[in-house]
């Protein structure tokens, strides 16, 4: 279980914890490098030139099964500041057991001055809801050592910025994921002779080409080598590479199942200043979300959830103009708040530059009404209908505010994983589904142009027992 400690509307996820009992292997990892070499000699595949064969490999480290993400991406020791902070801080002394870092006159000026981009609805209900739940949380999950006690503030979080500067495979997939719509484009042929669904069997090497565009299916965990990349694949689940265009034209029907899927969770790559200036991944206008096929992917009654930024005008582009036009209903705000080993929140809760949390907005499909619905103008009888609804789909009642909380990862948007924290509120063995994903998780489908992202070996550890 990822939830380690939990009040009525609040819970601490062990994001760490939870990848160790995701990834147990089998001792079945052998050397097959001329296999390997044949099958990049014959596709003349695309492989990560900027990684060697003498680099670290999972399939090095000997009898050692069980393998878990690294901890140092998890060693968030003290609250995010830029080196100008910790150097104000550290000269001036300041007490260790404060929460919120003292501004400066530069800061408080500067907070003038962008007043109005403080108090958001969602952090008027965040603050007024949810921060005596925070502190509860936080006070148990230390008295249950889950959490440490309070540390100096103002020292810098080297190993987990060091480990966030992992390449990994890098580009790799998104590349393919673009050649494939230019060779379809064109009307040429790509990779024909791939079917559209994918087994993992007992093969050991894959090309990287011949895992785009196909839906890929997994039934026991297992270390795979994709050129010259190494990915860890969870147990039991699935998952397609492609591009956005690909993925709603016809990409979808290749990930359909007959009952449909339970839980559909969102995570777009929203337009953002600190990814258009990092260069983090490519975003795109939040419009073209209304052609995901969110009617043939979910089921009548299922739960759809999607992250958004902490930007007024997003959030309300999501409740009041997409769930509509997806026939969702809202009824549900969750947040997601980034703390340090500590407790600490990573950053102010009232900066005006940057938020601790992430908002989590959740609807429930209704697609038999056959009209859009809104989250304003009810009937009667629709409420009835969906409260019904409710007892039958979930052997409990959703919350309409909770607070999942947890140590975030330092790789960029990587969430925090939702299977335990929505199990209460979903049926046995359910159907769930990540789009815009960049890693997969145990029982899940995934999709993005580049799941497999945070799956490469670079990013994980032996567990030595």
């Amino acid at each position: 279980m990822s939830v380690v400690c939990q009040i009525k509307d609040a819970a601490l996820l062990d994001h760490c914890g939870i990848t160790e009992k995701w990834f147990h292997l089998r001792n079945e990892i052998s050397s097959r490098e001329n296999q390997f070499e044949k099958i990049l000699s014959q596709t003349g595949d695309i492989v990560n030139t900027s990684k060697h064969e003498d680099c670290s490999s999972l399939s090095q480290t000997g009898n050692v099964n069980n393998y878990r993400m690294k901890s140092d991406l998890f060693a968030i020791e003290f609250p995010f500041m830029m080196d100008s902070q910790v150097k104000r801080l550290s000269s001036s002394q300041a007490s260790h057991d404060k929460i919120f870092l003292k501004e400066s006159s530069a800061d408080r000026k500067r907070k003038r001055k962008k007043q109005r981009r403080i108090n958001t609805n969602a952090d008027v209900k965040f603050i007024s809801d949810l921060k005596t739940s925070l502190s509860d949380l936080i006070t148990l999950s230390r008295n249950e050592s889950y959490l440490t006690q309070d540390t100096e503030p103002y020292q810098r979080n080297d190993l987990a910025k060091s480990a966030s500067q992992i390449h990994g495979c890098g580009d790799l997939f998104q590349l393919l994921c673009e050649n494939l719509d230019m060779h379809l484009n064109t009307g040429s042929h790509y990779n024909e002779t791939v079917p559209h669904d994918l087994n993992l069997g007992d093969q050991f090497h894959y090309s990287a080409k011949s895992l785009v565009g196909v839906c890929v299916r997994n039934e026991d965990c297992k270390l795979v080598k994709v050129g010259h990349d190494e990915f860890l694949i969870p147990k039991r689940c699935s998952f397609l590479t492609s591009s956005f265009d690909y993925f709603i034209s016809r990409g979808y029907q290749q990930m359909i199942t007959s009952q449909g899927f339970d839980l559909l969770v969102i995570d777009p790559p929203w337009p953002n200043k600190s990814v258009k200036r990092k260069k983090s991944y490519a975003t795109f206008n939040e419009l073209n979300l209304k052609s995901l096929p969110v009617h043939q992917l979910g089921k009548d009654g299922g739960l759809i959830c999607i992250w958004v930024t902490n930007k007024e005008q997003l959030i309300n582009f999501v409740k009041d103009e997409l769930f509509p036009h997806w026939c969702v209903e809202w009824i549900a705000d969750w947040f997601w708040m980034k703390v340090t080993k500590s407790g600490v929140p990573v950053c102010d809760i009232n900066s005006s530059h940057k938020k601790p949390y992430e908002q989590l907005i959740i609807g429930r499909c209704n697609l038999s009404a056959g009209q859009v619905v809104t989250r304003i103008h009810k009937t009667l009888n629709n409420q009835l209908v969906e409260k019904q609804r409710e007892k039958e789909m979930s052997p409990a009642r959703l919350p309409q505010n909770f607070l999942i909380v947890s140590v975030p990862c330092s790789l960029h948007s990587k969430k925090p994983p939702l299977s335990d924290v929505f199990s209460p509120y979903l049926p046995p063995n359910p159907n769930c589904i990540e789009l815009f994903a960049r890693n997969l998780v145990p029982e899940w489908s995934s999709w993005g142009n580049e799941p497999l992202r945070h799956q490469h070996s670079d990013y994980f550890e032996p567990v030595l027992e």
